[in-house]
């Protein structure tokens, strides 16, 4: 929305200073400088303002938003769920935004003399919301050099919204009806860093993946003034283009998804070093997208190829492969009556330089039916635990070890079915 704002000289001297400013509260400023913008240079290139006469200038009004469900609100949009539907009512609430358009000006006489007069214009802005983002996601696909973001957004109109997302992509938004948007990036490996594809991204080490970096609370309780966007999602912004359009209202605007926050498993999906990872069931490759199934009392043989993009040389690894079974609850566990293995789970390295290959395999054999999953990670060793871990083999040697902060862990997730 745009307005116009006259300014007329009614006294008998030229104004030739003048300068506009907004007064809000401390906490607010930040939005409300997003929502009220003109511009000083239009300003400034009709001075001197003569008597008599008039001055005019645009203020930009735009509305201002997270774009994240209140906590109060249901979500009601678990990311296994289908992606088309209608989420039940839920309320609008408006945000009420106060600020003061303060204008100090002078001239003649009194601007040689250091005098200013002042005056204000009270404003009061309601902002009525559009879209709510209710659930986000991140997922590696099948070799871990690409990264699938996962949008949930709700429209909470009573109107319907055109959204424009992908360049080319669009869907339609009915009143309260929620759709998921789904993003893919590719990631690519200068030396020595870690980066999003044309945009640097400051590294994050597994061990500052805590609850008091990555907020688990991401949902705020209100259109939120004091906190900060998050750094993480400003720079994917740059790559999520999200336009929304509402023909019935005759208004239009873009997603923001800065202040979204991240919890440390999807921390480390995002940040964690990008290493090649490729696993093979009985000679054949894995994928996301595969369905392997075997007998009870079959051989399963697992190998693993590791290589290291990172740029960088990593010493004192223990790179292993642990069998667990999926129980009724989701929960992963490990019963030694269950699965033998066959050969060494473990494989100690002293070093894996940079972009060299490590390969490692052993077979197991499962005693009971049911849904497994191989869990697959290099981890780097203390020390004084290097010797032990030499020593050992087994499916325990790796859980048994002393880990340091730079673990890779193999992020496509290798589920089969054991059949009777």
């Amino acid at each position: 929305t745009e307005c116009i704002v006259t300014i007329q000289n009614i006294s008998e001297s030229p104004i030739e200073m003048l300068t506009v400013s907004l007064a809000t509260k401390s906490d607010v400023q930040g939005t409300v400088n997003r929502m009220l913008t003109w511009s000083q240079e239009n300003i400034q290139s009709q001075l001197p303002l003569l008597p008599k006469h008039q001055l005019c200038f645009s203020l930009c009004i735009n509305g201002d938003s997270d774009f994240l469900i209140p906590v109060e609100q249901p979500a009601r949009s678990p990311m296994s769920q289908s992606s088309r539907r209608r989420s039940e009512s839920v309320d609008q609430k408006d945000k009420t935004m106060d600020a003061v358009l303060s204008l100090q000006y002078s001239g003649g006489e009194g601007l040689k003399a250091g005098y200013k007069r002042q005056c204000s214009l009270a404003l009061n802005l309601d902002i009525l919301p559009s879209i709510y983002i209710t659930q986000w996601d991140v997922h590696h696909i099948d070799s871990s050099t690409e990264c699938r973001l996962c949008l949930d957004l709700l429209n909470i109109s009573s109107h319907q919204i055109d959204v424009t997302f992908d360049t080319d992509k669009k869907i339609i938004l009915e009143p309260q009806q929620m759709r998921r948007l789904v993003f893919v990036f590719k990631f690519y490996r200068p030396m020595f860093s870690f980066v999003w594809i044309c945009m640097n991204v400051p590294r994050l080490d597994p061990e500052q993946i805590s609850s008091s970096i990555a907020q688990i609370d991401h949902v705020p309780l209100h259109y939120r003034n004091k906190v900060l966007p998050d750094r993480y999602s400003e720079i994917l912004a740059n790559y999520v283009d999200i336009r929304w359009s509402m023909p019935a209202a005759k208004s239009c605007g873009k997603v923001g998804i800065e202040y979204i926050k991240w919890k440390p498993d999807q921390l480390f999906l995002l940040l964690t070093p990008n290493v090649r990872w490729e696993v093979q069931l009985n000679k054949k490759v894995f994928l996301s997208t595969s369905k392997f199934k075997f007998n009870v009392g079959e051989v399963v043989d697992v190998e693993v190829l590791l290589e290291n993009t990172t740029g960088q040389d990593k010493g004192n690894s223990s790179l292993s492969i642990e069998a667990s079974q999926s129980i009724d609850n989701g929960d992963l566990s490990m019963d030694d009556s269950s699965v033998s293995v066959i050969g060494c789970s473990a494989l100690f390295i002293p070093q894996i330089s940079a972009n060299s290959v490590v390969r490692h395999s052993c077979s197991f054999i499962f005693f009971s039916p049911g849904w497994y999953f191989i869990t697959i990670v290099c981890r780097q060793l203390n020390t004084c635990k290097v010797n032990e871990v030499h020593a050992q083999s087994g499916p325990r040697t790796a859980a048994a070890s002393s880990r340091l902060n730079s673990d890779w862990k193999c992020t496509v997730p290798v589920k089969f079915e054991i059949g009777r």
